[in-house]
C-alpha cells in the first residue's frame, strides 16, 4: 500500500466527485458539502484537469458509494439526490466524450 498525504487523499476525493458529476461544480460542491468558491479554489490549487471518468476510475468511484455501470465503454454513475429521493444519473466515458461533452 502506498503512503498518501492527507492533501493527496483530499485531492483525489474531490477529483472523483467531479468525475462522477461530469464536472458539474454545483452538484460536486453539494456532494462535498462545500461552497462553490471553495471548490473552485481546490481545483486551482491542485491543478485538476477536466476529463471524463475511465474504467480505471470505477473501483474508486464505487468505494465512494457511487453506483457505476459499464456498458460498451461508457460508465453510468448514479448517486442519491440531496433530498434523499430519486437518484441522479450521469453518463460519462468514451462515447459521451466523442459528442463533445467531457
Amino acid at each position: 500500500m502506498s503512503s498518501l498525504s492527507l492533501d493527496e487523499v483530499k485531492r483525489r476525493h474531490v477529483e472523483l466527485v467531479l468525475l462522477a458529476v461530469r464536472w458539474n461544480k454545483m452538484q460536486a460542491a453539494e456532494l462535498l458539502a462545500v461552497d462553490r468558491r471553495s471548490l473552485y479554489r481546490m481545483v486551482q490549487r491542485w491543478d485538476l484537469v477536466k476529463r471524463v471518468a475511465t474504467a480505471e476510475d470505477v473501483p474508486e468511484l464505487e468505494r465512494l458509494g457511487f453506483l457505476v455501470e459499464l456498458s460498451e465503454g461508457v460508465a453510468i454513475v448514479r448517486f442519491a439526490s440531496s433530498d434523499g429521493g430519486s437518484s441522479s444519473r450521469v453518463v460519462v466515458g468514451a462515447k459521451h466524450a466523442r459528442g463533445g461533452h467531457p
